[in-house]
């Protein structure tokens, strides 16, 4: 995401950060696409006469939880739930999944924003004890957010970004 938006302008980032919620966010960390997790989803669904939404529906509501779980060929486990408007199937990693890792979404979006803007500048993607002045003014201006006051607090934050910069 942060090398689409390099290409095609912050507003791509903004408009996904919105998206992230305010509570903890499951980021999948394997080889698949997007478009080979949602055809592989897709491809399941559709083999068990459920891609329709009317069956979808039905099919999840059989469940006291409203959702159903799916194992892809990487063993990565999806969350299907039910979606809004025309995307009537929503998914995400399941909670606790292989190849998915739990984080807090304002240490997400942190890490997703300061390597936006690391990869700005002619420097090193690591970040350092000694940046916490540079990450502060970015979730400052980016996301309205209190400041980081030590070293330890900015390592959650460098855990995230080394596994994004690992995924990339």
């Amino acid at each position: 995401m942060v090398l689409l938006a390099l290409e095609r302008g912050e507003e791509l980032l903004t408009n996904n950060m919105v998206q992230m919620g305010h509570s903890v966010t499951d980021v999948y960390e394997g080889n698949l696409t997007p478009q080979a997790i949602a055809s592989h989803i897709y491809s399941t669904l559709k083999k068990q006469g459920l891609d329709h939404e009317r069956n979808y529906q039905d099919w999840l509501r059989q469940e006291q939880t409203h959702y159903r779980t799916i194992t892809l060929s990487d063993q990565s486990q999806w969350t299907l739930l039910e979606g809004h408007s025309e995307k009537y199937i929503h998914i995400h990693p399941s909670r606790y999944s292989p190849l998915s890792f739990r984080v807090k979404s304002l240490t997400l979006q942190s890490a997703v924003w300061v390597l936006y803007e690391m990869k700005k500048l002619p420097r090193e993607l690591a970040l350092k004890d000694e940046d916490i002045p540079f990450v502060n003014a970015i979730r400052k201006k980016r996301l309205q957010a209190s400041p980081l006051h030590t070293n330890m607090t900015i390592g959650n934050l460098k855990k995230v970004m080394e596994r994004f910069r690992k995924i990339q």
